[in-house]
């Protein structure tokens, strides 16, 4: 498939010699007409064909199948639609489309292109019937793929029984049936497992800087135990104490928590856009509000507790001994 960059109109077979491609021939130096389709072909294609095969909608195209030099007839073309995706079929807006796009036409002109190639492939007509003989087909035109929209308020029952009527027609292994509302179903599943398996190991991951917290504050009130006896026997209220401790330990998990869930989500971001942009998937963000919410009430009561549970040691303990720095 190729741009017209000729006059569509003026293209029949007074033309004597072919300088843009737009007749085909079986040799290259010869300029004999191959019969030329003036009824244009409405076709929809990748995005990818715009840019390395000068495709657009708002100029002809022509289309021949197989190699020039085995082409019997040119299809002047109308494209109707460039898309990126299209459901069921291999659509993309990349330049790579053009070694194995896919195009998408009506069944009535594809049914005309059967017969073109019937009548220019001697024996191919009773090929085709051996392949689809004892298939009712419409318009005799084998399909592919076929797609069943059913119901939004179909019961479950009734959508395995046509599922299951669908599946009586098959007739090799090779066929199969994918149920739309299944398959969302087992996704929604393992993204469940997933979020329970990440607050799993949230929890894990709490309880051990729990006791990590516990042991480090611990061991810096008694480093510090003779400065806080001063800071007692100076007027300092055991209230004031927890609160200082507290301060310091929540400012570096404040701290934590911000710079953690800020690189976190550049780069998830960052990694999923990549693999995205592969896809051609629009990207969109959606924060684990809800998880994110609970892994930070987690930690939050864990520094309160670390903090709390040695400080209240101490603070029990009598403002001279404190200053022995027996705590």
């Amino acid at each position: 498939m190729q741009l017209l960059y000729s006059n569509h109109s003026e293209i029949g077979a007074s033309v004597s010699k072919d300088p843009y491609g737009l007749v085909i021939s079986n040799e290259v130096d010869d300029y004999d007409l191959i019969e030329t389709k003036t009824t244009p072909l409405q076709i929809m294609v990748p995005e990818g064909y715009r840019d390395v095969l000068s495709l657009s909608t708002e100029r002809p195209a022509r289309m021949c199948f197989g190699t020039k030099k085995n082409c019997k007839t040119a299809y002047k073309v109308e494209v109707v639609t460039m898309a990126t995706k299209v459901p069921g079929f291999f659509f993309t807006g990349y330049q790579t489309a053009q070694f194995f796009g896919q195009q998408a036409i009506s069944e009535v002109q594809y049914r005309e292109l059967l017969e073109d190639f019937f009548e220019t492939h001697p024996g191919s007509r009773e090929n085709f019937q051996d392949i689809i003989q004892g298939y009712n087909f419409t318009n005799d035109i084998p399909k592919y793929k076929l797609f069943v929209k059913l119901s939004p308020d179909i019961t479950q029952s009734r959508r395995e029984q046509i599922a299951d009527g669908i599946r009586a027609n098959f007739r090799d292994e090779r066929t199969i049936l994918l149920d739309f509302k299944e398959s969302m179903a087992a996704i929604d599943t393992s993204i469940l497992v997933f979020q329970i398996f990440v607050g799993i190991i949230g929890v894990i991951a709490l309880t051990i800087a729990f006791f990590l917290l516990l042991v480090s504050t611990t061991q810096n009130v008694r480093e510090n135990v003779w400065e806080y006896g001063c800071l007692r026997a100076m007027g300092f209220t055991k209230k004031q104490g927890i609160r200082t401790f507290m301060y310091e330990q929540y400012t570096v998990v404040i701290s934590s928590l911000f710079l953690g869930s800020l690189v976190g989500v550049v780069v998830a971001s960052v990694v999923t856009a990549q693999f995205f942009l592969f896809l051609e998937f629009k990207f969109d963000l959606q924060f684990p509000t809800e998880l994110w919410l609970t892994m930070v009430v987690m930690a939050l009561v864990t520094t309160f507790y670390a903090v709390w549970t040695p400080v209240k040691e101490v603070n029990k303990q009598k403002v001279a001994t404190t200053l022995k720095g027996l705590a």
